[in-house]
C-alpha cells in the first residue's frame, strides 16, 4: 500500500478514455483543457496537500493496522475522525479558493459502509463484503473517489416510475451473470472526469414498485456508455477568451456542472452495492446527507476565509480599509463563517458510535451547520460586493491593459491607493469577480440539498413536544 503523488494521480488520469463534451466538442485531454484543468488541479491537492499549505498529518490517516491512507478513503471510527475531516476540508478550500471535489466521496463511503451491512443483515445479501473489498482497493491504490446523487427528475410532481420517460431517474434495465445494466443520468456533477471512480447513489427514498431505481454502485472513469456533458458559466467563458490574468483564480477557480449520462452501462457485480432493496434507500440518502452537511461548515468557512481576505485586500487597495463600515462588514463575514464552522465541529463532536464501530455525526446539528454555511457564503458575497464596488463587474480585460493607447489610460484612471499598482488592483478585482459570478453561491445553497430540505430535517428533529411541555411547566400550566 502506497500513497500516490499528484503527478502519479495525473498520469493515471491520462489513461482513461473519458467521453467528455464541452461547447459542442469532445475534450480529449481534461488535464490541459482550460476549463477542466482547475478541477484536476484541485483534486491533485488531496494527494499533495502541502502544495496548498495543508499538513500531511491532516490529509492522511494511519489505520488501526498501521497503514497510512488518504483520509478521503477512510471510514469514520471516532469523533476525532469527523473533526479532522471538517478541518481538512476547510484547509483545502482555504488553499485553493475552490471545491476540493472529493468530499462527496467521503460521505458516500461512510453511508455505504453502514447501509450495506444493514441490507445484508436484513436480506442475507453480500453487499457489505463487496463494498469492503472495493474500499480496500481504493485505499491500497490511493484512488480518487467522488459520488453522484442527483437525478434529472423531470416532472418533480411525479414519482420515478410515473415519469413519461423512465430514464429521467437512473435505473436498472437488465441483470445478468456479469452484473447489472443501468440507464439514466446524474445532473450537476462537478468532477467525474477527474477521479478514478464515481459512487452512484439513489437521489431519494424509493417505494415498493420502484425496485429498479433503488440502485447504488461504483463506476470507473472511462467506462463504456458513460457520456459527460459539461456546462459552462462566466468562469469558464473567461478561460476560453481571456488570458491567465483575467481568471481571478487561475489554478483552481472553476466548478463546472456536468450531466453524466449512462447509456446501457454494465456495472460488474463486485461494484454493485444496492440493487432493488427499496426499504433501505431512504436510510442511505439520509446518512449521506448527514455526513455531507456535517462538513459543509468547514468547506464554506474555508471559502469565506478567501472572501474575507479579498474584501480586506480590495478595501486596502481602494484606500478605505480603516473605514468603520468596512470593518463592520468584515466582522460580519467572520461571524457568519465561524458560526457555520462551529456548527460542523459540534456535529462532529456530539455524534455517536454505532455497535458496528461506525461514527455518525449529530444529524440535527449537521443540518443546522448546512443552513448556516449557505447563509455564510451568500451573505458574505453580498458584503464583498458592497466592499469591492462596481469594478468587480466592469474591469477591462488584461489585453487592454497591455495594449496602446488604452493601457496608459487605464493605469491613469483605474488607480487606487497610491502605493498599489493598477495591475495588482485589477487582479484582485478578478478574484472578486470569480467569487461573485461563479457558481460558489449556488453550490453553497443547493449542494447537499437545498435549504428547504435542511429546514424540514431540523423541524422533524426539533423535539417540539418536549419543548412545549417545558413552556407549559414554566408558565405554571403543569
Amino acid at each position: 500500500m502506497a500513497l500516490r503523488s499528484g503527478a502519479e494521480y495525473r498520469e493515471r488520469l491520462r489513461t482513461y478514455s473519458t467521453n467528455v463534451y464541452l461547447l459542442g466538442e469532445r475534450i480529449h485531454n481534461v488535464l490541459e483543457h482550460p476549463c477542466l484543468a482547475p478541477v484536476v488541479n484541485s483534486v491533485a491537492t488531496t494527494f499533495d496537500p502541502d502544495a496548498v499549505g495543508v499538513s500531511p498529518e491532516l490529509a492522511f490517516r494511519v489505520t488501526d493496522a498501521g497503514e497510512t491512507i488518504n483520509r478521503h478513503n477512510h471510514v469514520f471510527r471516532s469523533a476525532d475522525d469527523a473533526v479532522a475531516r471538517v478541518h481538512l476540508v476547510r484547509e483545502l478550500t482555504r488553499g485553493t479558493g475552490a471545491c476540493t471535489h472529493r468530499c462527496v466521496g467521503i460521505d458516500a463511503i461512510n453511508a455505504l459502509d453502514i447501509v450495506t451491512r444493514e441490507v445484508d443483515e436484513a436480506r442475507g445479501t453480500e453487499y457489505h463484503e463487496r463494498f469492503r473489498a472495493f474500499l480496500r482497493k481504493a485505499a491500497a491504490e490511493d484512488l480518487a473517489l467522488t459520488a453522484s446523487v442527483t437525478d434529472p427528475k423531470g416532472d418533480r410532481g411525479l414519482r420515478p416510475g410515473q415519469q413519461p420517460d423512465p430514464d429521467l431517474y437512473l435505473h436498472i434495465i437488465d441483470r445478468n451473470e456479469r452484473g447489472i445494466v443501468v440507464r439514466g443520468a446524474k445532473a450537476h456533477q462537478g468532477r467525474p472526469m477527474a477521479v478514478d471512480y464515481t459512487l452512484v447513489l439513489p437521489t431519494m427514498g424509493m417505494q415498493a414498485g420502484e425496485e429498479e431505481y433503488a440502485v447504488a454502485f461504483a463506476v470507473a472513469n472511462g467506462s463504456p456508455g458513460v457520456t459527460q456533458i459539461v456546462g459552462t458559466g462566466p468562469a469558464e467563458a473567461w478561460r476560453l477568451v481571456g488570458q491567465e490574468e483575467d481568471f481571478g483564480n487561475a489554478a483552481y477557480g472553476t466548478h463546472p456542472g456536468t450531466l453524466v449520462v449512462f447509456e446501457d452501462v454494465l456495472i460488474p457485480w463486485e461494484n454493485v452495492f444496492l440493487a432493488g432493496e427499496v426499504e433501505h434507500t431512504a436510510r442511505l440518502v439520509e446518512l449521506f446527507a448527514s455526513y455531507h452537511r456535517m462538513a459543509t461548515g468547514g468547506c464554506k468557512a474555508g471559502l469565506c476565509d478567501v472572501i474575507v481576505g479579498a474584501a480586506a485586500q480590495i478595501a486596502e487597495y481602494n484606500g478605505v480599509a480603516k473605514a468603520s463600515h468596512i470593518r463592520d462588514k468584515i466582522v460580519e463575514m467572520i461571524r457568519l463563517s465561524e458560526t457555520a464552522f462551529s456548527g460542523s465541529i459540534a456535529s462532529a463532536v456530539l455524534g455517536r458510535t454505532t455497535p458496528s464501530g461506525n461514527y455518525l455525526p449529530d444529524t440535527l446539528l449537521a443540518n443546522v451547520a448546512k443552513l448556516n454555511a449557505a447563509q455564510a457564503v451568500t451573505q458574505s458575497m453580498t458584503l464583498l460586493a458592497e466592499v469591492a464596488g462596481a469594478l468587480a463587474a466592469t474591469a477591462p480585460a488584461w489585453r487592454d491593459l497591455e495594449a496602446a493607447p488604452q493601457g496608459e489610460l487605464l493605469r491613469k484612471y483605474l488607480v487606487g491607493s497610491a502605493q498599489v499598482p493598477c495591475e495588482a488592483r485589477l487582479k484582485m478585482f478578478r478574484l472578486v469577480q470569480n467569487l461573485l459570478f461563479g457558481v460558489q453561491g449556488l453550490v453553497a445553497l443547493n449542494g447537499g440539498g437545498p435549504p428547504q430540505t435542511q429546514r424540514m430535517a431540523v423541524y422533524a428533529q426539533a423535539r417540539l413536544e418536549e419543548k412545549k411541555a417545558l413552556a407549559r411547566r414554566i408558565s405554571g400550566q403543569e
